[in-house]
């Protein structure tokens, strides 16, 4: 009798490991939704009038972001994206990525700088933005700002270039 209790134990124990660390059914679709590449083609502030400008992920401005290139691998979450306007930093940036579950059926896309070989630039911090849209052709992204004390929204918009 021991020993099966012993085994049920086990068997359950298995079971929630498994589930716990398995992604939900709708988080696998919109990781296979996001494969592949996408062009960042408009980034716009919500919220606030008047002109603004702010450096994104602590790298290049939201001009020189502005038809940036952005490919998203579903099977092992690492990406990059390539600024490729001339008066800007150009060249190649590495990330890892994941979706996290937020409230009410939210989620948001969370990207992590790295270097070539997969290691954090910033301690494993990252940053996070809220998914708005996500299909086979159009994600939408937003992260909130605060400029002199009221929030704003920094909206980005991308195509699908590729599947």
């Amino acid at each position: 009798m021991k020993h099966n209790a012993i085994q049920f134990l086990a068997v359950l124990t298995l079971v929630f490991f498994f589930s716990s660390c398995s992604l939900k059914k709708d988080n696998r679709s919109i990781r296979t939704t996001l494969n592949g590449s996408w062009q960042l083609t408009d980034i716009r502030y919500e919220g606030a009038q008047g002109r603004f400008s702010s450096v994104i992920f602590g790298d290049a401005s939201d001009e020189c972001f502005k038809g940036s290139e952005w490919f998203f691998r579903a099977n092992n979450s690492n990406g990059t994206y390539a600024i490729t306007k001339s008066d800007c930093a150009t060249g190649q940036r590495n990330f890892i990525w994941s979706f996290v579950d937020g409230y009410g059926g939210t989620y948001a896309l969370q990207i992590k700088p790295t270097d070539t070989k997969r290691n954090s630039t910033m301690n494993n911090a990252g940053y996070r933005l809220d998914v708005s849209q996500l299909d086979g052709s159009t994600m939408i992204l937003r992260s909130q700002l605060q400029v002199e004390g009221k929030p704003i929204t920094l909206v980005y918009q991308f195509s699908k270039i590729t599947f």
